[in-house]
């Protein structure tokens, strides 16, 4: 009798919920749902038409920083049902207008998601704009195709939601939040690194004073001047947006930097693996492999460094400080009193720069570097630093001989 009882109660459960979640059809190709957990919503929002890659135009403005962080990255993961994230997806366009100053996230969770969901979707054209309207808000448009839309009540519960398969309909909505998706609400403003150079920006970032960079994989100022001739011959030949001299001349500008001005790094403990393994190297926003001897002599320029410049100051930053998604690949952030700009490890150079667009984003990212080097700087002295580089150095001498 106990046992029907639960069953009874069980199946009880399962009908409310059925019929929460059901909804009512109010007019051909809409319905409207009273109230549906985030999961039910969710699960609505994957239309199936987002399974199409050639063509797909989303616009979105979601609440997305007062929502359950369960659910933050199921809901930004638009290019999950797309399969492999090393796809590049230039038809899928994505944007999403968020609310930035009343996020409830502490600055330091706050940069790190966005790092995410940006690297995350880094294989897609997608954009990031802020704005009040998003307050309290879950709404999906789907060009041609599919809407939804609710209202977040708390992090994980939403109200008065109305689903719309009408193209006609849709559209309007899709049209309606293009609109608040502009100049002013932009969050994110992608470029590259020629541009950067053109704009004379990459120059105000070695230049400028408090100088913090968050390595997520290796670029072009670590390395040696011959090996950085070498690469730079290379990629010339195949980017004719910069002049060689003009190049040449930022790496004599960097190597100066580093000696002459106080200089905060923290390196994932994932980068020197991946490097002595792989050998890429992101070259002004272009990822070459270089070969081992390469590696080497990248690795011991960097060990030179460390052990040389009093003022550079580094740190460790370990596995999973900053989120358990380790599928997605570290970004490189360099922070300064006068520009902030983030690398994305793109299989493609183009606009895989991203500079905050507004002041309360750069310091949010401040905020986060300072909190990041607090908690991780009396773990990591500068001879663990150095003994990791070492180590890798040994390796890549081990695999030399093995060739």
């Amino acid at each position: 009798m106990k046992l029907l009882f639960m069953t009874i109660s069980n199946l009880n459960i399962y009908v409310k919920e059925l019929q929460n979640s059901t909804g009512t059809e109010v007019a051909p190709k809409i319905s409207y749902y009273p109230e549906l957990t985030l999961d039910q919503f969710i699960f609505k929002m994957k239309h199936p038409s987002l399974r199409k890659v050639n063509s797909l135009n989303v616009y979105a403005i979601v609440d997305i920083l007062n929502v359950d962080p369960n659910y933050q990255l199921l809901i930004a993961e638009l290019n999950s049902a797309h399969g492999g994230r090393n796809l590049i997806l230039p038809g899928v366009h994505f944007s999403l207008l968020m609310d930035l100053e009343s996020a409830a996230s502490t600055p330091a969770y706050t940069a790190g998601f966005l790092m995410n969901v940006m690297t995350n979707l880094s294989n897609i054209d997608f954009n990031l704009y802020s704005g009040s309207q998003a307050q309290r808000k879950l709404i999906f448009a789907i060009r041609d195709t599919y809407a939804i839309s609710g209202m977040l009540v708390d992090s994980s519960h939403c109200l008065g939601i109305t689903t719309i398969e009408d193209s006609d309909l849709t559209n309007e909505l899709y049209h309606k939040i293009r609109l608040l998706c502009n100049k002013e609400t932009l969050l994110i403003r992608k470029t590259t690194i020629p541009e950067m150079i053109h704009r004379f920006e990459y120059e105000q970032t070695l230049i400028s004073q408090k100088q913090y960079c968050l390595i997520g994989h290796l670029t072009e100022h670590f390395l040696p001047e011959d090996l950085y001739t070498e690469l730079l011959d290379e990629y010339c030949l195949n980017n004719n947006d910069l002049q060689k001299e003009d190049v040449k001349k930022l790496n004599h500008l960097t190597q100066r930097i580093l000696e002459t001005t106080p200089i905060h790094l923290i390196i994932y403990a994932s980068v020197l693996k991946d490097f002595t393994v792989t050998g890429e190297l992101d070259f002004f926003g272009v990822r070459i492999s270089l070969t081992i001897s390469q590696r080497l002599r990248c690795l011991k320029n960097l060990e030179q460094l460390l052990n040389r410049l009093d003022l550079m100051h580094v740190c460790v930053l370990p596995e999973g400080i900053l989120s358990d998604h380790q599928h997605i690949a570290h970004p490189t952030l360099f922070v300064s009193d006068s520009l902030c700009y983030l690398r994305l490890k793109k299989l493609t150079p183009e606009y895989n720069i991203c500079i905050p667009n507004k002041i309360i984003l750069d310091h949010i990212f401040e905020e986060f570097f300072d909190d990041v080097w607090d908690s991780n700087i009396d773990k990591n002295s500068h001879n663990t630093v150095v003994a990791m580089i070492q180590h890798a150095i040994h390796a890549i001498e081990i695999m030399l001989e093995v060739n």
